[in-house]
Parts: structure tokens; C-alpha cells; sequence
């Protein structure tokens, strides 16, 4: 049995779509892809494929689901020597099991499972016990937990522990180190003998030389197809001409038809001939097209890795201009800061000079007030030595009077009057204060 193509609809990460790996061909398959990208997914709905009743609810079965829902659908195309044949397996809703032969439905539901369990040899004797080796254990060792199942389980463990270790140390050899280089190396010898560096098939290559046999291939299945078609016209002349010749009695045109029969039987023998050349070239034109089909795959990834590393080149000649365009917006910008600082240098310096001037200008118009305000206590200051004159000449009047009740009252009377005249001239008197810093002369008003 041989795996051409693995179709899943609706399985995990791939809820409501449709994945394919396709175009598979003999040999080892290697499945390279980063983490998280389906390779598992893939590998578990084909374990499930052969290992799961299309009715069945298990846990390996709604593993399958994504978490959207719905039901989870595989395919799977196969080459037996009996032809190419097509399984298909649905779970949980609408379940079914199908199995197609060159199109044909050949068995489905419980005949399509029975079918897959011949094609799979059921159980621990089968091939399957033997090769199918995955993350864990096997996924078909038996539940129960009888002295037969735990020996089953020992002895799929063992066979699991033979496969891995008889294969280990060939993995060990090809997944690292010079080998894996020298591999690489051949590999990229062996495309480049098929292509250019551009992708395009490489003059005098196989690749190169397969188209062109393809396209001869086409134009002769051209040619031979028109050929075959007059060859087919021909034949079913020959058929009505033998027709005629069976309704003909004349005795005398036995050998006319002879010679005619003759001629129509080495004319088959030509077309037979041809047709058998014809087919040969169906043939040849089939494997150059799957040759050209594997050559136009490899293409498309060297066209993919080549526009990946040109996509890598853009962005570093688009980064190498950003940081030139901010190479200069820098020095520009540390001109613009120098100028800057320039001019708050300057901006401060005149600061500087206006405060100062305004500080001068304030102590003046402050000596000014001053002096007005001196010029005031001056005024009141002799209104008050007035003031004063009068009082002791009051007290030198009151000494020489008798002290009679007339006055007595006219000392308490002038008393009133003293301390009205004291309680006003303690209400203008001011108290100033200066601060002298040389700017300005302060003289005091006559």
C-alpha cells in the first residue's frame, strides 16, 4: 500500500476548511514544518482513519473536533496493485465509511470498515502493530486490564522499543552534522543541475530536457490522435466492408474480396500497431508530466526562498535609509539644539540686564516715595513740636494757678484736651524704615 494524498475537513485548527497534502510519491516522506502548524493534526486523523469505527465516540475520535464544533471528515487516496482506491471516514454527525475503487463506490459503513480492517491487518499480529509508531504509545494497545491485555501492551511496548531503537541511530546520522550538510549540499548540486538561479529550468538540464520531450510528446499525441481517429474511421469502414462482402453472392469477386480483406486486415494490424505506439507515448507523456509536476514543486520553494531572501534584502536597504535619514535629522537637530543653547545664552544675559535695570529703576521710584513720605513726617513732625509748645506752655500756666474748683475743672477740661491732642498726634505719627544699598541718595526735606 502506497499514501498519495491525506485530506482533512474540519479537524482542529483546521475547523470549517480544508487541508491537503497531496503529490506523494515513493520513498521516505518527510513532513517539515515549525510547531503548531498541523503536522500532528495530520498524522492522528490518519491513525484514526484505520483505527477508528466510523460510528465510534472516543476520545481519540472527538480529539479530532475543533472547538467550534462539527463533525470531522478524512480522506485518504492509496495505490494497491489491485488499482488506486479512496477512504473516506466521517465521525460524530451524519457518520459514515467509505471506500472507492478508480472512482467507483466499492464498499461503505461496516463493509468500508471491514474492507480497511483487511487492508490494515486488524490488531497486535497485523503489519500495523508493527510499523505505525507514534508520539506515546501505539493507540492500539488493549484497554482491559486482564493478564491478555497487559501482556498485549508489553509486547506492542517491546516492538515499539525495537522499531525505535533499530532506526535511532540512522535518524541520529541524518538530522544533524556533516552528514546532514553533505545531504544538503547534494541537494542543492542535484537542483542545480535542473534549475537556474532565477527558478527557470536550466539549458541542456533534465528538467529542460523532460519539457521538451513533454512538448514533442504533445504534439506527436496530437498527430497520433488525429491518426487514431482516421485509423477509427478506417476500421468502421472495414466492418461495413466485410458486411458487404458477407451479403455478396457473386462467386466471381471472391478474390477481389480476398484482396480487400487482406488489405483491411494488414490495415488493422496497422492501427493496432499504432495504437500500441500510441499508448506507449500516453505512457511516457504521464511520467514526463509527474516529472515535470515534482521538478515545478522544488521550483516553487527555491522561488519562495528567493523571495524571501529579496523581501530580506528590501528591508535592509530600507533600514540602512531610515537610519541615514535619522543620522541626518540628528545632526541637524544638534545644530538646531546649539543655536538653541546660543540664544538662551543670550536670552539670559539680557534677562539678566533688564532685572538689573528694573531693580534700579524700583529703588528709585522707592527713594522717591520716600522722600515725599519724609517730606509728610517733616510737616507732621513740626506740627508736633507746635503741639508740644502749647502743652508745656499749659503746664508752665497751670503751675501759676490756684487750685480752685473753677480750676480744677479747667485743668480737667485742658487735661481732655492733652490727651486728645496726644491721641492724635500718636495717630500721625510714622514709623519708616529704610534699607539703604548706595544706589540712590535719601535726603531729608527742611
Amino acid at each position: 500500500m502506497r499514501i498519495r494524498a491525506l485530506e482533512l475537513t474540519n479537524i482542529r485548527r483546521f475547523a470549517g476548511q480544508t487541508a491537503r497534502i497531496e503529490g506523494i510519491g515513493d520513498g521516505i516522506t518527510v513532513l517539515c514544518e515549525p510547531n503548531e502548524f498541523g503536522k500532528s493534526t495530520f498524522l492522528d486523523a490518519l491513525h484514526a482513519l484505520f483505527f477508528e469505527r466510523h460510528r465510534g465516540t472516543r476520545a481519540p475520535v472527538k480529539a479530532l473536533q475543533p472547538h467550534a464544533g462539527g463533525a470531522p471528515e478524512v480522506a485518504l487516496d492509496i495505490e494497491l496493485p489491485q488499482g488506486h482506491y479512496r477512504i473516506e471516514k466521517r465521525w460524530l454527525s451524519r457518520s459514515r465509511a467509505r471506500v472507492y475503487e478508480n472512482g467507483s463506490l466499492l464498499a461503505q459503513d461496516d463493509e468500508a470498515e471491514a474492507w480497511i480492517d483487511s487492508l490494515t491487518g486488524r490488531g497486535l499480529s497485523g503489519p500495523s502493530g508493527l510499523l505505525w509508531v507514534r508520539q506515546g504509545l501505539l493507540g492500539m494497545e488493549p484497554e482491559g486490564s486482564s493478564a491478555s491485555d497487559k501482556s498485549d501492551r508489553e509486547r506492542a511496548l517491546g516492538a515499539r522499543r525495537d522499531l525505535l531503537s533499530s532506526v535511532a541511530g540512522e535518524i541520529a546520522l541524518m538530522t544533524g552534522g556533516r552528514r546532514l550538510d553533505a545531504v544538503m549540499a547534494r541537494v542543492d548540486e542535484a537542483l542545480g543541475r535542473l534549475a537556474t538561479a532565477t527558478g527557470r529550468a536550466k539549458a541542456g538540464g533534465a528538467w529542460a530536457q523532460a519539457e521538451a520531450e513533454a512538448e514533442t510528446l504533445r504534439q506527436e499525441d496530437t498527430g497520433l490522435a488525429g491518426k487514431a481517429a482516421r485509423l477509427s474511421a478506417d476500421l468502421a469502414r472495414r466492418s461495413q466492408a466485410q458486411r458487404q462482402l458477407r451479403e455478396l453472392d457473386d462467386q466471381g469477386a471472391e478474390q477481389q474480396r480476398q484482396d480487400a480483406l487482406r488489405a483491411a486486415q494488414k490495415a488493422q494490424a496497422d492501427a493496432e500497431a499504432q495504437a500500441g505506439r500510441l499508448e506507449e507515448a500516453r505512457r511516457a507523456l504521464a511520467l514526463a508530466r509527474v516529472t515535470a509536476d515534482n521538478t515545478r514543486v522544488r521550483i516553487e520553494q527555491l522561488e519562495n526562498l528567493t523571495e524571501r531572501v529579496t523581501g530580506a534584502k528590501e528591508a535592509l536597504g530600507a533600514a540602512r535609509d531610515e537610519a541615514a535619514r535619522q543620522e541626518e535629522r540628528a545632526t541637524g537637530q544638534a545644530a538646531t539644539d546649539s543655536a538653541a543653547a546660543a540664544a538662551l545664552s543670550d536670552a539670559r544675559d539680557c534677562t539678566g540686564m533688564i532685572r538689573d535695570r528694573l531693580a534700579i529703576a524700583q529703588r528709585a521710584r522707592l527713594a522717591q516715595a520716600a522722600q515725599e513720605r519724609a517730606r509728610q513726617l517733616g510737616r507732621t513732625l513740626a506740627e508736633a513740636e507746635r503741639l508740644r509748645a502749647i502743652l508745656e506752655a499749659d503746664r508752665a500756666q497751670r503751675g501759676l494757678l490756684v487750685v480752685t474748683p473753677q480750676a480744677l475743672a479747667a485743668a480737667e477740661e485742658a487735661r481732655d484736651a492733652h490727651d486728645r491732642l496726644a491721641s492724635r498726634l500718636a495717630a500721625q505719627s510714622v514709623s519708616v524704615t529704610l534699607h539703604y544699598t548706595g544706589a540712590v541718595r535719601v535726603r531729608e526735606a527742611q
